[in-house]
């Protein structure tokens, strides 16, 4: 199946079904990492109403599951102040392709939802996959 989202000025094609083949295989970030912090992520703060979670989920991101990246292996890292995330950064990876992107095959959005701004980096790989960072920060931290 696929899925096509427009985004501000460039066009998400994804293969969903490869997409969520691809999350099958990947474990979950508190398989990968114990912390409280990727522990409060998974299980509480994925239920935060953001349209960035709604739109990778139509995409078939396993949002509780992680990519290995070079730079972390877990695919998320998360920082904590008296219980709230004070910011996040999570990364995503979609089977498909953007339209319309930069000659570097990359672009950025930021939105303001809730209490939360949130930044979506995406880099279009060779292999006809997209890697998204996903940056949210608490905007009354």
């Amino acid at each position: 199946m696929t899925f096509v989202e427009n985004i501000e000025n460039i066009t998400a094609t994804v293969d969903v079904h490869k997409t969520m083949k691809f999350y099958e295989a990947q474990s979950q970030f508190i398989d990968d990492c114990t912390c409280e912090d990727c522990a409060f992520y998974q299980k509480e703060f994925l239920k935060t109403p953001l349209n960035i979670f709604k739109i990778l989920k139509q995409f078939g991101v396993d949002l509780k599951k992680s990519i290995d990246i070079e730079s972390d292996p877990e695919g998320l890292w998360v920082v904590m102040d008296k219980g709230l995330m004070v910011f996040c950064l999570s990364s995503y990876k979609i089977i498909g392709n953007f339209s319309n992107v930069d000659i570097d095959n990359s672009g950025t959005f930021d939105t303001n939802e809730n209490e939360f701004q949130t930044t979506i980096q995406f880099y279009k790989n060779n292999e006809n996959s997209i890697t998204i960072f996903l940056t949210i920060k608490n905007l009354n931290d």
